[in-house]
């Protein structure tokens, strides 16, 4: 798996995007710490409090805490046909719909009432609920009500409901209008 095949989307939490099915167990390890992954282990992570190392089981302990949320993006045709596969490798964390990037992949481009989306949503709410993993949904702007059945029908517990671009937008135009407000209302006291 190559280093652009994942995103990361904080310090414990690891995204994985655009890899086939198969690499579900090698992106657990690539996320979790030992003895589940391989990911790297910064020494003072496992140091007490007086800076001497921890005995072997707290370590492992303190590891497992620390460890970080593995993501599997759920946005090509292969992944959703092997969502219970996935579903089924211990250490995936989250099934996450990448509405968007699947109804590109599924050729049905934003038709989120399609049947096949529909589907798809009720495939990994099943696979999730299977294997005991939380599942959500992102790149589904604007839809409350695809959220509502997503969560109160369907179990999901992770929702992307906007990204920073789309954020910092909303931001910038209501910093626009407060400041237009602000000039237009000052205009008549010169």
């Amino acid at each position: 798996m190559h280093a652009a095949s994942y995103s990361r989307i904080a310090t414990q939490q690891l995204m994985h995007t655009y890899f086939p099915s198969a690499d579900a167990a090698a992106a657990v390890k690539m996320a979790k710490y030992p003895p589940l992954g391989i990911r790297s282990v910064n020494p003072s992570l496992l140091e007490s409090d007086d800076g001497t190392g921890l005995p072997a089981e707290e370590a492992t302990r303190v590891l497992a805490e620390k460890d970080a949320v593995c993501f599997i993006q759920i946005e090509t045709r292969d992944a959703l046909e092997n969502v219970d596969s996935i579903a089924a490798v211990d250490g995936v964390d989250v099934l996450l719909i990448g509405s968007m990037d699947l109804t590109i992949e599924l050729g049905i481009l934003a038709q989120w009432d399609h049947p096949l989306y529909q589907k798809a949503l009720r495939d990994v709410s099943a696979a999730a609920h299977k294997y005991g993993k939380v599942w959500g949904i992102s790149g589904l702007f604007g839809r409350p009500d695809l959220w509502r059945l997503a969560v109160q029908e369907l179990g999901a517990r992770f929702i992307v409901g906007a990204l920073d671009r789309g954020l910092v937008s909303c931001g910038a135009a209501a910093n626009v209008s407060m400041l237009k407000d602000s000039v237009e209302g000052s205009q008549g006291h010169r």
